[in-house]
């Protein structure tokens, strides 16, 4: 499945989407250590806004710029209900983090991949998918969270790669 989610970056340019962990309960992060009990912590929020419903939103949270796109802190899934989902990271030190996501339309839990580029729904944080000639970067990409409030960010998701 890594395999898969990093043969999507070189292959179209974009970042990946981590190494979703399958029947994993929607909005549950699945794979990460939370900020130390003593630290302050935040909450980030992401509402995303899918073209059609059906099939997992696998979302990957970044932590630092050495480690995006390919590895990332947090992985949750998410099903999708009217054109909406909803996932929220919480425990987070704060700081910046991105966000990449792909709609598992058919099932297999890899980004569909034509010869055009992505044939299931992607997106990134701060949309910075939007620029085409190469993977995101971490600070375009990124968000700052904060402890004060939750943070809440909206990601529309795209299909292709024009």
């Amino acid at each position: 499945m890594h395999r898969a989610l990093v043969a999507f970056t070189l292959a179209v340019a974009l970042a990946a989407c981590g190494t979703p962990r399958p029947a994993a309960t929607p909005a549950t992060p699945v794979a990460a250590a939370p900020a130390p009990a003593t630290a302050a912590v935040g909450t980030l929020r992401v509402d995303l806004v899918v073209l059609s419903d059906g099939g997992l939103l696998h979302v990957a949270l970044y932590d630092s710029p050495q480690t995006f796109p390919s590895e990332p802190a947090q992985t949750v899934t998410a099903t999708t209900t009217g054109g909406r989902g909803s996932v929220t990271f919480d425990g987070l030190a704060p700081g910046r983090y991105a966000v990449t996501v792909f709609q598992d339309v058919d099932g297999n839990g890899e980004i569909g991949m034509g010869s055009r580029g992505p044939t299931e729904p992607w997106g990134f944080s701060n949309d910075d998918g939007a620029q085409l000639m190469g993977p995101p970067e971490f600070t375009p990409s990124s968000v700052e969270v904060g402890t004060a409030t939750p943070t809440v960010i909206t990601l529309p998701l795209r299909r292709g790669i024009f």
